[in-house]
Parts: C-alpha cells; sequence; structure tokens
C-alpha cells in the first residue's frame, strides 16, 4: 500500500501518480477507430471500465474510483486487443481471428446479460458467433 492507502502498481508514460477515474478523459477517438470501435462513443473512463469488465457500476461508484498510470494505459489509450476469439461460447482450442469482428459496447453487455461473463470491448470474436443461437442451445 501506499502513504495514501492505495495499492502502488506503478508507473507508465512517465506518470507515477493514481488519478480519478472520472478524470480520465483523453480523446480515444483515433484508438477506437484503429481498434475497429469507430461507432462506439466512449470516453476514456468507460473505455477503462468496459475493458476491466465493470461496466455496471453506478455514476457515483464510478467518481470514487481511482486509477494508477500502469491500469489507466493499459486499459485505455493504449491497450491492443487479444488476436485469438474471446468469445464465451467459442468451443476448443483459441482461434486465430484476422476479421474485423470484434465485440462493442452493446455485445458485450448482451453476453453479461445472457452468460454473466464480463467480455471486454474490442475483443476479437469469430463472424460465426451468433449471441441468440449460442444463447439458446
Amino acid at each position: 500500500m501506499s502513504k495514501k492507502g492505495f495499492l502502488d502498481c506503478g508507473s507508465s508514460r512517465g506518470r507515477s501518480e493514481t488519478v480519478f477515474l472520472y478524470e480520465c478523459r483523453d480523446d480515444l477517438t483515433a484508438h477506437l477507430k484503429n481498434c475497429f470501435l469507430s461507432r462506439a462513443d466512449l470516453k476514456e473512463y468507460e473505455v477503462i471500465l468496459q475493458r476491466a469488465g465493470f461496466e455496471c457500476l453506478s455514476h457515483e461508484q464510478v467518481k470514487k474510483l481511482r486509477v494508477c498510470p500502469r491500469h489507466r494505459y493499459g486499459l485505455g489509450k493504449y491497450w491492443r486487443p487479444s488476436k485469438l476469439c474471446q468469445y464465451p461460447g467459442h468451443k476448443g482450442t483459441p482461434t486465430s481471428v484476422k476479421s474485423r469482428d470484434v465485440i462493442n459496447p452493446a455485445i458485450a453487455k448482451e453476453v453479461f446479460q445472457l452468460f454473466g461473463i464480463s467480455v471486454p470491448i474490442g475483443s476479437r470474436k469469430l463472424e460465426t458467433h451468433n449471441i441468440l443461437k449460442i444463447s439458446l442451445s
């Protein structure tokens, strides 16, 4: 624990101080576009929350959270999506995916509601995965 009572995860990109998550508002438009999420209108802190699996927190809970630079940049501005299929209904060995099919915020929400599993936005999925088909089987 650090002097302030927070877990000290380390520095990143020349920064070492934790900040309130809600203050993380860098423009990620170009980064989201490069990750095939150009239609997702998300603030930096929303991307961090979704990538960490905390998309169901209230506004008041989000305002209380702090984030270290290492996790801010690793889950936000500088994350890179896995090239393996991350869909929870995928059976067998993880498959390398070269398509632009990614899990967007709407699909991530549906997966959480159907399976109770948090899937990070930007994760790749095979074109053949259909939420309704998997949830009904």
